[in-house]
């Protein structure tokens, strides 16, 4: 499973590098809510220093 993580993390990488700035912002984050709620990605806890 994580290798195909990688891979459409990858893949939504290449396509936001596609459009200007605003639009890598928007298709990372869209990946980002299906990684998390469509591939069931467990979140980590917050940094503490």
């Amino acid at each position: 499973m994580l290798i195909e993580e990688f891979i459409f993390l990858i893949a939504t990488l290449h396509i936001g590098s596609r459009f200007d700035g605003m639009g890598l912002c928007v298709v990372s984050g869209v990946g980002l809510c299906i990684e998390v709620f469509v591939l069931r990605m467990p979140p980590t806890s917050p940094q503490l220093m």
